[in-house]
């Protein structure tokens, strides 16, 4: 299989699996990570 893009390395970095979700906006991926810190 392919590497992943770096774009999505990065976010899958996180402590959550949500944040594998491809975001464009990192203003997105920070809603998405308080989402489920929340959570």
């Amino acid at each position: 299989m392919a590497p992943p893009s770096p774009e999505v390395t990065k976010q899958t970095t996180g402590s959550s699996p949500t944040q594998s979700i491809p975001v464009s906006d990192n203003t997105k991926l920070e809603t998405v990570r308080d989402s489920s810190v929340d959570l």
